[in-house]
This record gives C-alpha cells, sequence and structure tokens, in this order.
C-alpha cells in the first residue's frame, strides 16, 4: 500500500474515502498479492496485468475493471461502456449505496484468474485524437518540465484540464486553473479537491 493511493484517498469527501478505502480492503482481501499503484491518476491494482482501478467523481466512486467485458454480469451494476474498445467496465458507487462485497471479491477473482490464465480481450484503439495546447499552457509545461507528465495522461484528462482552463472568464482565474493543473501533474493526481 503506498502514500500516494493514501493521499489521493484522502484529498476526497469524507463519504468517498469511505467508499476508496472499503474497495481497496476488498481488493487486498481477495488478492494479497495484488500490486497497487497510482495510474492515469488514479489508484489501480495489477496482478499479472491490471485489474482494477478507481477514481471519484463528483457524484460517484467509479470501480472499473479494464477486461471487465470477460467478467460475469449477471448483477446489472455494470454501466453502459461507451469507449469505442467496449473492453472496460465499470460500477458507480454514489453516497449512502451499500457497497455489495461480496460481488466485487466475485468480480476481483475473476479479474486476477482471467490474468493468470492469459484470458483476454486485445485492445484496438480508436483513431488517435489530437490535442492542441494552448501557448501558454505549452509554456507552463515545459518550464516546470511536466510535458512527460501530461501527454502520458489519458485523452479525458488532457482534454479536461484544457477545456478547464480555457473556460476561465478572468486571466486570474486562468493562472490560478494553470498552477493547480502544475501541482497535480506533480502529485500524480487528478481533478480539484472536493470542498469538505
Amino acid at each position: 500500500m503506498i502514500k500516494q493511493i493514501n493521499d489521493y484517498i484522502a484529498r476526497q469527501t469524507s463519504w468517498q474515502q469511505i467508499i476508496l478505502k472499503e474497495l481497496r480492503r476488498l481488493i487486498h482481501e481477495t488478492d494479497p498479492a495484488v500490486e497497487e499503484k497510482i495510474k492515469w491518476g488514479t489508484p489501480a491494482f495489477d496482478d499479472h496485468g491490471p485489474v482494477a482501478w478507481m477514481f471519484c467523481a463528483k457524484n460517484w466512486v467509479h470501480l472499473s475493471f479494464p477486461q471487465g467485458a470477460l467478467l460475469d454480469s449477471s448483477h446489472g451494476l455494470f454501466e453502459e461502456d461507451s469507449s469505442s474498445s467496449k473492453i472496460n467496465r465499470t460500477i458507480k458507487i454514489r453516497k449512502n449505496e451499500k457497497i455489495n462485497g461480496l460481488l466485487i471479491k466475485k468480480l476481483v477473482e475473476q479479474a486476477v484468474s482471467n490474468n493468470k490464465s492469459g484470458k483476454k480481450i486485445k485492445f484496438t484503439p480508436a483513431a488517435k485524437k489530437e490535442i492542441v495546447l494552448p501557448d501558454d499552457m505549452a509554456a507552463e509545461l515545459k518550464a516546470h518540465g511536466l510535458e512527460k507528465d501530461f501527454w502520458s495522461r489519458a485523452y479525458y484528462q488532457q482534454k479536461g484540464y484544457i477545456g478547464w482552463i480555457e473556460s476561465a472568464k478572468l486571466d486570474a482565474t486562468r493562472v490560478r486553473r494553470l498552477r493547480k493543473m502544475l501541482e497535480e501533474l506533480q502529485e500524480g493526481s487528478y481533478m480539484p479537491p472536493k470542498k469538505r
């Protein structure tokens, strides 16, 4: 268990912290050999390949299985996958929702078993989407040595940063958002911390 994941959890709202800690506990209890790391700016769990990852949106905690299309879906909790690959499967857990621990453990067991047996769906990436960085963002990334960190992020995060910064109505807001992006890239996090 690594400090970066503890830090990620500590930055979330109290109800999200509870859910994240419980999901993390269930994953480790199911698979004591699982390795945890920060991937795509969020907690991820691997054992012979990707098992699951989780992150917080405003109204839910997202638990995703990168090879989820191979998992049992009879429970009906997977959200519809909108990605072009159709491999990933996601469960969204909202405030005050009970976590189905037995189901989470079953899905983790299946994911690990699939990884160990080499069973997987080959990923077919969609056509590469082009990102055009505004000049001030590109200059700040270069000045702080964070270009590689930015380009290693998922497309939605790159697009999210650009949209968030570009939507600022005041120069001071734009500068503040640029600084926040740089800070998150250095920390390996994503999204401004929620207000408590």
